[in-house]
């Protein structure tokens, strides 16, 4: 049976809307990455944990490359948990490269979507395509960067954020450093120093590491007074373009098709 084109069309259209329109109060975007265990920080399970150590593991902004970077000399100061020996997962910047693929065989693990406004804790064993069932030695660790938007009017408003994380997580405000939890240890929320933005656009990033097999949390919610609705970043308009190419080649298909 033939279908009217008309009806095809309107169809891919209301897909196209459909991708576009998502919408959450805590929504972030997420690339996922995977590291290799017993490489470097990342262990097979069975390290102790020694709680949140340290806020000076990475400095005030983002490093050149968009990535955290370490303070400085020290890498054994957490009993060899954090940062690797001798600087392997620097690079001549020192910033951090757990989220670097194709280094010390860490690989791209896809892309997706964490939603925080209902649960504001996530498993993120669930989410790593490469890794085995939570409590087992696991060929790979966890890590991730996570990105979400909000907007704010005119006057100053005071932003403040609790994130937690098993293991570590550098949480960033505009690329300024407003959370620091680092090392192995159990999931540890704390909230972030109290921030006055400006009236725009700004951007929350958070660089997310498991290094230890046992367990993979991460948690994110609003201090008590904040009001900022999180979303993710919306494809560039470049993006919107090849997309809307793509459906046109399909809705040519399905003529194609239909006139057959």
């Amino acid at each position: 049976m033939k279908l009217p084109l008309r009806i095809a069309t309107i169809t891919l259209m209301g897909i196209f809307v459909g991708a576009t329109s998502a919408y959450a109060d805590t929504l972030f975007s997420v690339q996922y990455f995977a590291a290799p265990t017993g490489v470097g920080d990342f262990h097979n399970g069975g390290v102790p944990t020694d709680g949140v150590t340290g806020s000076n593991y990475v400095t005030g902004t983002l490093g050149i490359d968009g990535l955290p970077v370490f303070v400085g000399a020290g890498f054994n100061n957490d009993g060899g948990q954090t940062l690797a020996p001798g600087a392997s997962y620097l690079n001549a910047n020192n910033e951090i490269l757990y989220w670097t693929p194709n280094k010390n065989g860490i690989v791209s693990a896809g892309t997706g979507t964490i939603d925080f406004t209902t649960n504001p804790t996530v498993s993120m064993f669930v989410a790593a395509p490469l890794n085995t069932a939570p409590g087992t030695n696991s060929v790979y660790e966890e890590t991730a960067i996570l990105t979400g938007t909000f907007t704010t009017g005119p006057g100053l408003t005071p932003v403040q954020f609790t994130v937690g994380a098993d293991d570590e997580a550098f949480v960033y405000l505009d690329g300024n450093l407003i959370e620091t939890l680092a090392g192995i240890h159990g999931l540890s929320p704390g909230p972030s120093a109290l921030t006055n933005v400006s009236a725009g656009t700004h951007t929350v990033q958070i660089f997310y590491a498991d290094q230890d097999v046992t367990n993979a949390q991460l948690s994110f919610s609003e201090t008590v007074g904040t009001s900022v609705v999180i979303s993710a970043p919306t494809p560039e308009p470049g993006t919107f373009a090849l997309m809307g190419t793509g459906l046109l080649a399909a809705a040519g298909a399905i003529r194609r098709r239909l006139a057959r």
